[in-house]
């Protein structure tokens, strides 16, 4: 416990030198994230319009993700191990908010610049972003980042450790996030996908208020 600071249940800080000598590949996982968290941000401030708006939807996903998941009983069955940035009662590590943003974001632009409509792109954001993260799944079960309930039956059919199930969440949230991001702006502004719109700010914020009623 002396390796932690400003306990606090919303926020803790574990030294990161404890990590690198208990859990290395735990830190060189957070510096990655953080660096691609921070590049996709300077991606979307470059492109402006609604590269930011979608920025921020990916984040607001993620922290609804895990958040709802602490909470829920039928679905609170992993565990993350403590990086240097921990929340919510050192169950939600800052890095995995931030993975949301990551694979979220680029799935979504790399699907766009397909040029389908709506539907297609967002099953083909789905697509991207249910291969790679679970290729990070792997990994991160392998070295122990995270790790699931042996027991629950929900989660026992497993492909490397992995349930299936996490791999069908991916395969489901991500292709109704960008359904309902560019589904709202289209249906509120009358325009395609980036293109900007006076309801920006209504089309993110209508898009996580859908998420969370349904």
């Amino acid at each position: 416990m002396k390796n932690w600071v400003m306990k606090s249940w919303w926020i803790q800080f574990r030294s990161p030198l404890d990590i690198y000598e208990n859990h290395a590949n735990l830190l060189v996982a957070e510096i990655a994230m953080y660096t691609m968290a921070v590049l996709t941000l300077i991606h979307a401030l470059r492109r402006g319009g609604r590269y930011g708006s979608l920025w921020l939807a990916a984040l607001l996903h993620g922290v609804v993700t895990e958040t709802v998941s602490y909470w829920t009983p039928e679905i609170d069955n992993f565990w993350h191990a403590q990086s240097s940035v921990m929340m919510l009662g050192r169950r939600l590590p800052l890095y995995i908010m931030l993975c949301h943003i990551v694979f979220n974001y680029v799935s979504t632009v790399a699907a766009c610049r397909l040029k389908l409509g709506i539907i297609p792109t967002a099953y083909a954001a789905g697509l991207a972003d249910c291969v790679s993260f679970h290729i990070f799944d792997i990994i991160a079960i392998k070295n122990l980042w995270w790790t699931w309930h042996d027991t629950d039956p929900t989660i026992l059919e497993r492909h490397f450790w992995v349930p299936f199930t996490s791999t069908l969440f991916r395969l489901t949230f991500t292709p109704s996030f960008v359904l309902l991001f560019l589904g709202t702006h289209k249906t509120m502004t009358g325009n395609n996908k980036f293109q900007p719109g006076r309801f920006v700010r209504c089309t993110c914020l209508s898009t996580e208020i859908y998420k969370i009623c349904c």
